[in-house]
């Protein structure tokens, strides 16, 4: 009788313990759904809409600086540095004054164009043309994004990049450059004909993933666009935030009133199009967008960011009336030929530090295919800007004339962390430790008070 009345008693005991544990199970659970509900939410809805600025993919972490046109040389001070106009007509944003002497430090003491008084880096593009004649550019919307990287680093300070290719004899794909008409139109490898008022804009793409390796003078050579969204060829284990340079041009066709194409660049045809990059911005400036824009998914204005910023797209800037032409700071274009690149002699002014709050290396996709490098020497005439960049996704889908037809919906504030679904969230959070406070006690006394009722 003793064994019996043991027996019964361990099994009332087991299944006490089986119902509270049940009960802490159910709690649990809630608790950890809520968090799911949490991540899940932030990947499914973070990825941005494909505005008028964002590529498929992006992560909504971007950062934008207006800068008006400045001058027009025929200087690059990338490609021909030392070498007075020995290239075609470029038109100057950002760091004012640049000619063919300028070099990262030089330039971080200048003034510049931009809204942002310490983005003194150096912008500059092929002169737009109709017919010929140069149109003259209005001014430069300057777009960083993080590119689809949940992490990325900050370029460092000194690199100089030349993204495009200037000696192009077909259209690039689009993720190197393209024309589009504002929010909402199609991005295409050549220029078409706007409607409701807005105007072309031309658009060079820099890549993102670094090899680490400094040299001085132009750095396209060790760097390589994106395999994919959020993924970077094998080797390339830096990855630095997308940059842009969006020119607005004063005209909303490319054809004249007979319906002929007559719009080119000084580099010559349309496909041509291409863009240099020197980073002499005032680092700890661009550090802080880093931080609180591209690293924390947040879409910022130029001003320079405090804290997480939840600021939206800014309105498109009023267009400005074409600039006066300014005297070029260097001599016209001499009719001898032009000379090759010269073997940069200055110091490199890049740090292999890259930004103060970077985040280390980011791990690239090793996965991808080998590198489709375009040609890197450099001939002695005018355009010879190749920029040696590996291409790693010229066969995308959004290559070639195929447009990348933007989504109806903003941008907005989707990319901030923890307020997808803040409501539900809380409500599974609430009743998950309900059930664990207050649910298993209640539910013990109720299977104790059952058991003494079953004596």
């Amino acid at each position: 009788m003793l064994q019996k009345l043991k027996s019964i008693h361990y099994s009332e005991s087991v299944s006490a313990i089986l119902f509270s544990l049940i009960f802490a199970g159910i709690g649990a659970g809630l608790i950890l759904s809520s968090y799911a509900l949490t991540t899940t939410s932030n990947t499914a809805s973070s990825t941005c809409s494909d505005t008028a600025a964002g590529q498929p993919g992006d992560l909504c972490g971007f950062f934008i600086v207006h800068c008006l046109f400045d001058h027009t040389s025929h200087d690059d001070p990338i490609v021909f540095f030392d070498v007075p106009a020995a290239t075609h007509q470029h038109e100057f944003f950002g760091a004012k004054g640049i000619n063919y002497t300028s070099t990262p430090t030089s330039l971080l003491g200048q003034p510049s164009t931009c809204d942002n008084a310490d983005d003194t880096g150096g912008y500059w593009t092929p002169a737009a043309e109709m017919n010929g004649q140069p149109i003259g550019s209005l001014y430069q919307n300057e777009y960083w994004f993080d590119g689809g990287f949940k992490k990325t680093e900050m370029m460092p300070f000194g690199m100089e990049l030349v993204a495009g290719n200037a000696r192009s004899t077909a259209p690039e794909p689009t993720n190197v450059a393209f024309y589009y008409c504002g929010t909402g139109t199609p991005k295409l490898n050549k220029p078409y004909t706007c409607s409701s008022g807005d105007l072309i804009i031309m658009v060079v793409v820099f890549p993102q993933c670094w090899n680490g390796v400094v040299q001085i003078g132009n750095d396209a050579a060790n760097m390589a666009y994106p395999s994919s969204p959020g993924h970077c060829p094998s080797g390339y284990t830096h990855v630095f935030p997308r940059l842009e340079e969006h020119v607005h041009l004063p005209i909303a066709s490319p054809y004249d009133s007979h319906g002929n194409f007559v719009f080119s660049l000084s580099s010559g045809p349309y496909y041509t199009l291409h863009g240099d990059f020197i980073n002499s911005w005032k680092q700890p400036t661009l550090d802080r967008f880093f931080t609180n824009c591209i690293n924390s998914h947040q879409s910022c204005k130029s001003n320079t960011p405090s804290g997480p910023a939840s600021l939206p797209i800014p309105a498109a800037f009023p267009n400005p009336s074409p600039p006066a032409p300014t005297p070029s700071p260097s001599p016209s274009p001499s009719p001898s030929p032009t000379p090759a690149p010269v073997q940069n002699s200055r110091p490199s002014s890049v740090s292999t530090g890259g930004s103060s709050n970077s985040s280390g290396s980011s791990t690239a996709d090793n996965s991808a295919s080998p590198s489709n490098s375009t040609d890197n020497s450099q001939s002695g005439t005018s355009g010879s800007e190749d920029n040696g960049i590996s291409n790693q996704n010229v066969n995308n889908p959004n290559s070639s004339t195929t447009s990348q037809t933007p989504s109806s919906t903003p941008v907005g504030l989707v990319a901030s962390k923890k307020t997808q679904h803040p409501l539900a969230r809380h409500i599974l959070e609430a009743l998950g430790w309900t059930v664990l406070i207050i649910g298993i006690p209640i539910a013990l006394a109720v299977r104790y008070s059952q058991i003494v009722q079953s004596r």
